[in-house]
């Protein structure tokens, strides 16, 4: 019952639904607490998603970073990389770039260890929406070059698609 909530409420999220997505998430949170007597980060990240839904970013923020404790003592780099991801999106929706880079740079590093290229890819373009915002034009432009790179090595073909169009309109400004 926890699994089918938890893959449940994903998808509800995804098909803009968060409100039914997080009564979903609760529940299997609640289902894995009375299983195994914790929680587990998938539930926790899922939860942060549904509090940044809400736009409560310190629950949010709490919840992903005791999400990346449990999954830096399993030593899981998609586990990280997906958190750290998180974080830095997080950071990026208050207003702390600083904050966010750190992030996304170290999910980054995560996402290439784990083999996921497309999800390094997606770092380095959600770091490009960051320095575009701040007008660092020509390290948006790099990590653009990046995501394609990586976007390529990967196959995501529409990722890629993407990429290249956001780095034509960054080489405009530049």
């Amino acid at each position: 019952i926890e699994v089918a909530s938890h893959n449940l409420a994903a998808a509800l999220r995804e098909t803009g639904r968060p409100e039914r997505a997080a009564s979903l998430q609760h529940h299997s949170m609640q289902e894995g607490l009375e299983c195994t007597g914790e929680m587990d980060p998938a539930d926790l990240s899922a939860r942060a998603m549904d509090a940044i839904a809400q736009e409560d970013y310190v629950l949010a923020r709490d919840l992903l970073e005791r999400s990346l404790q449990m999954e830096e003592s399993r030593q899981s780099q998609s586990g990280i990389a997906a958190d750290c991801a998180n974080l830095g999106v997080l950071a990026s929706l208050q207003g702390d770039s600083s904050r966010a880079i750190r992030f996304l740079g170290r999910a980054w590093h995560a996402h290439l260890r784990a083999g996921d290229g497309r999800g390094a890819g997606m770092d380095m373009m959600n770091l490009v929406e960051i320095f575009s915002s701040v007008n660092r034009w020509r390290l948006s432009a790099r990590c653009c070059r990046r995501a394609i790179a990586c976007f390529e090595k990967a196959r995501a073909s529409r990722s890629l698609a993407s990429a290249k169009s956001r780095l034509a309109e960054i080489e405009r400004v530049v």
